[in-house]
This record gives structure tokens, sequence and C-alpha cells, in this order.
């Protein structure tokens, strides 16, 4: 298959919508950067979704911010930089 990459515009809106229907609270710029660093991929883009929203589950009241993604995103910025 060649599969193509989806725009970042695309992508926001795509996990803007899915977030919505299941009630998660995650700001836009929390949002954007699961978009940018999906790097178009639709399905790295959801399972970073959900990683996000998982971690909202202990504080249901929580809204994810970009510093929380910039958390769960550090042990694929480590592997990115040692093995390019």
């Amino acid at each position: 298959f060649d599969l193509k990459r989806v725009s970042v515009e695309n992508l926001c809106a795509h996990l803007k919508n899915i977030s919505e229907k299941v009630d998660g609270k995650i700001s836009v710029d929390a949002i954007k950067l699961i978009s940018r660093t999906s790097e178009g991929s639709v399905r790295d883009a959801i399972s970073l979704l959900d990683r996000a929203l998982i971690s909202q589950s202990s504080n249901e009241n929580k809204q994810i911010e970009e510093k929380d993604v910039r958390e769960i995103l550090i042990p694929r910025i480590k592997k990115q930089v040692l093995f390019p």
C-alpha cells in the first residue's frame, strides 16, 4: 500500500472530532502537537491521542495540555535522537 500523509490541519480536525465524541478534555495546542509529531500518520496520531486521553483518566476534570503531551512524547523523542 502507498498510504498518503494527511495534513496537520486535517489531523487536528479529526483528533478534535474524536476527542469530543469520547468526552476527552484536550487543548487545541495539545492536539496540534500530536498532529505535528505524527508526521501525517493518522494511525500514529490516534495512538498518541489515545495515550493522552488515558492519562486523563486519573483526573477526569483536568484538561490535557501541550506540556502533558510532551511528557508522553519524551520516550519517542529520545528514540529518534538515539536511533535516527
